[in-house]
């Protein structure tokens, strides 16, 4: 007798799995839009004297796709959500310098746009 996984339980799953690499250790973060059945899956993890970020997206048809990788020297990128349509998903990267940009992905256009752009506050100088 086989026990039929939900598709809940296989991103868990599939998160736990990726989640397992880094140097210094990971951390993630797991989106799932159970009507649409993709999760998105983001992967953080930290090596030495860099970070190594990945965004994959879990279909229901079980292919996992590495849609977004990069490696920060200072920064980090990480998934904030699905969109309501199910046409993509939002994701925020934070540069070392603290700019923050706020992004989409769209599936059908491969490709992503800027949302939004956060620019640091100038710390105040005490000069002496």
């Amino acid at each position: 007798m086989t026990i039929e996984k939900n598709f809940k339980e296989i991103a868990e799953e599939t998160r736990s799995r990726l989640s397992k690499r880094g140097q210094y250790g990971s951390s993630s973060d797991l989106y799932i839009d159970e009507k649409a059945e993709i999760a998105i899956i983001g992967i953080q993890t930290s090596e030495s004297g860099s970070g190594h970020d990945t965004i994959y997206v879990l279909k229901n048809n079980g292919n996992l796709d590495n849609v977004l990788d990069k490696t920060f020297k200072s920064g980090r990128m990480w998934p904030t959500g699905i969109l309501e349509d199910g046409s993509g998903f939002k994701y925020t990267i934070k540069f070392g310098d603290g700019e923050i940009h706020n992004r989409v992905y769209d599936f059908q256009k491969d490709t992503f746009y800027i949302e939004e752009v956060i620019n640091p506050q100038p710390r105040p100088f005490y000069g002496i």
